[in-house]
């Protein structure tokens, strides 16, 4: 249910700015309302908190199917690959590259510390002495200088991990 609740705050958050501690606020106040109401009555305070348990879950329940469908963030569509790559991931790579991907929702999944790239750019990434791996939709028509593909099975990103022999990798956008 965390997962779920968690999932949540996020979309929220990417939508409305600061909706996460405007409802952690929001709880924290309710909880405190209910202790202070119930007093010394035990069995109406777990009651209460029962009852808010429940709705949560059932709103939360809603809104998952809602907003992680496969039409509005490809959910379950996807979500092979977001396991193929946390598996292939691990916690093996230095620094992990998310280039040009519209949805990030399957980072919850991946273990590894990333990095968003959000614009389709040029751009050169120093990997002396470290070991980086970039994640790609399968679509993309760019090239990438310095870096080889991982040999995963996955079917719509591509991992690009970097070679021995090179101290950089670049990304080249085709334009």
């Amino acid at each position: 249910m965390t997962g779920y609740f968690l999932i949540i705050l996020e979309l929220l958050d990417l939508t409305f700015r600061f909706s996460t501690v405007i409802i952690i606020i929001g709880f924290i106040i309710i909880t405190c309302k209910i202790i202070h109401k119930s007093g010394h009555e035990l069995i109406s305070n777990y009651t209460n908190i029962l009852v808010i348990g429940a709705v949560t879950v059932l709103l939360t329940s809603l809104s998952v199917t809602v907003c992680c469908s496969n039409i509005t963030r490809n959910g379950l569509k996807t979500e092979n690959d977001y396991i193929e790559i946390a598996k292939f991931l691990k916690l093996d790579y230095d620094k992990v590259y998310a280039y040009y991907l519209p949805d990030y929702n399957f980072f919850t999944q991946v273990i590894s510390d990333y990095i968003k790239i959000d614009e389709l750019k040029e751009i050169e990434i120093d990997t002396s002495d470290e070991d980086v791996a970039i994640i790609v939709y399968t679509e993309f028509d760019g090239k990438i200088y310095g870096a080889e593909k991982a040999n995963i099975d996955t079917k719509y990103f591509d991992v690009y991990v970097n070679d021995e022999e090179s101290t950089s990798i670049k990304i080249v956008p085709n334009n």
